[in-house]
């Protein structure tokens, strides 16, 4: 709606145009009060630009940091090397086990029962085992030429003790 539709007078219609003036001016006035109270606080809370020297120091802290965390797990592996040793396992196997120390024993513990129980399942076992049959003398003299030549070739020192 416009104002001039009201067939208003000259004078109340700038009377009315005065009070539309001075409503907006009030508006204004306040929002701009708020507008600079909230851009106040805004100020507070954000973070202040910071010095040369201060990003100097979080630059230091953080190699500090990567430092001691880098030392940290030298430190670390050393122990589980030394631990290995300890247990007489090879100190090479440490270079594959990333574990907490407090839970290093328990590891190289089940390890090495692991590892010397598959070594001793998987040990040396003769293919070509003999069975070495107790011969007596008597049963020596009563065996046929194959027979004591098969013996022979089993067991040379049976047959050599026979003979000598």
């Amino acid at each position: 709606m416009d104002i001039k539709e009201l067939n208003l007078n000259e004078e109340q219609l700038t009377a009315v145009n005065k009070l539309l003036q001075s409503e907006g001016d009030r508006v204004r006035t306040e929002y701009s009060t708020k507008l600079k109270e909230v851009n106040g606080e805004l100020e507070k809370y954000k973070p202040k630009e910071k010095s040369d020297a201060e990003k100097a120091l979080e630059e230091r802290l953080l190699t500090l940091e990567q430092k001691e965390k880098e030392l940290s797990k030298r430190e670390n592996k050393n122990k589980i090397r030394d631990k290995f040793t300890e247990k007489g396992l090879p100190a090479e196997l440490s270079d594959f086990i990333s574990v907490d120390i407090e839970q290093l024993d328990t590891v190289v513990d089940k390890l090495s029962n692991t590892l010397g129980n598959h070594y001793l399942q998987q040990g040396y076992k003769p293919q070509n085992h003999v069975k070495k049959e107790v011969v007596t003398k008597e049963q020596y003299k009563n065996m046929s030429y194959l027979e004591r030549v098969q013996l022979a070739n089993d067991n040379p020192e049976l047959v050599k003790q026979f003979r000598g």
